[in-house]
């Protein structure tokens, strides 16, 4: 009889399998039939936990949840005079878990007879198992934590935002041209602009990930690039003409932040369409998700738009600064735009 402890935490889950000594011929590479000694099975303690982590298959939604590390082990004395090998390890899956698929393979290929019996701390709860040459698959289910929930997605919302260079650099492009009323005046309505765009991929971010609107990824990936170009684009016309109405209209700026902002919602899909969502706990972690991406877009805003609003100030007037700070930057930002739509929509990379 062997014994698994499993400890599910968030998206990982501690190991913990108690083995008889006259079963740990094979685990430390040698013949099934021999008996290892106590110095032995220590000595190998890193094998057997391989051993056993190759053979005790950890899955969420079908995805293995592969080996992480490898903890200490110890020999513990058992009840025929014997011993036991106490082996841990961490495994980690995808994301956080709400549902874990187990397979246990160990032994049974050397022993139609043998047992183990396993035990689950998971979402609360306490759940048993005995596993059988007949009867090797065991599925936990359960909701996590709201804690756990909120961790992983709003972690990966920051992520997902701060590394998403072309979420970024459309954020500068609605940015820029409010900094010309410097920073106390352009705070508030910038921030309106970044919330805009926030409600928006919150709503096309939801129906996607639901499955009910599946768009194609070339289209929104390529519209993303274009939506860049544009609003820089705006915004350089605007220079070139001397005029400012347009360029630093709040209310227009919020409303291209929220008509593009429903595009990139798309786009974000694919960022937790990979790591997948926990059934038994969606909202909570779309919820998380879209909190994740708003933390990291009010960062940004927080630290470009006061250096923006600083240059604008040092600038002494709008038509300098919209002259000499937005003009480069809006140039850049339609190159740089107009680049990326080119890779995308012709699959370039």
């Amino acid at each position: 009889m062997a014994y698994l402890d499993l400890t599910v935490e968030a998206d990982t889950v501690r190991v913990e399998a108690r083995l008889h000594g006259d079963d740990l011929g094979a685990p430390v590479g040698r013949s099934p039939l021999e008996r290892p000694t106590r110095e032995v099975a220590s000595a190998r303690a890193e094998a057997v936990t391989r051993y056993v982590a190759a053979r005790v298959a950890l899955s969420l939604d079908a995805h293995p949840c592969p080996l992480a590390s490898v903890q200490g082990a110890s020999v513990q004395p058992a009840q025929d005079g014997s011993y036991r090998l106490a082996v841990r390890y961490t495994a980690r899956c995808p994301r956080v878990i709400d549902e874990l698929d187990v397979r246990d393979d160990l032994f049974f290929d050397i022993d139609d007879n043998h047992r183990a019996f396993a035990r689950a701390q998971a979402f609360g709860a306490t759940f048993e198992k005995v596993f059988g040459v007949y009867d090797r698959r065991w599925r936990v289910q359960g909701s996590p934590s709201t804690f756990d929930v909120v961790r992983q997605y709003a972690r990966l919302g920051v992520e997902h935002i701060v590394t998403g260079y072309d979420h970024l650099a459309f954020l500068l492009a609605l940015l820029a041209a409010l900094a010309a009323r410097g920073t106390r005046a352009g705070l508030r309505p910038a921030l309106a602009v970044v919330t805009s765009f926030t409600v928006a991929h919150s709503v096309t971010l939801a129906l996607a990930a639901l499955g009910v609107v599946r768009p194609s990824s070339r289209i929104v990936e390529s519209t993303i690039a274009l939506s860049i170009a544009l609003v820089a684009a705006i915004d350089l016309v605007r220079v070139r003409r001397a005029s400012s109405a347009y360029s630093e209209s709040a209310p227009l700026r919020a409303g291209l932040g929220f008509g593009f902002g429903l595009v990139h919602g798309l786009g974000f899909a694919g960022a937790i369409g990979e790591l997948g969502l926990p059934r038994r706990a969606l909202v909570r972690s779309l919820a998380a998700f879209n909190l994740g991406v708003e933390l990291g877009q009010l960062a940004l805003a927080l630290v470009a738009f006061p250096a923006l609003g600083w240059l604008a100030t040092r600038s002494r007037e709008p038509r300098a600064y919209r002259q000499r700070v937005l003009a480069p930057i809006s140039l850049a930002l339609v190159a740089l735009g107009l680049y990326w739509f080119v890779r995308r929509a012709f699959g370039l990379g």
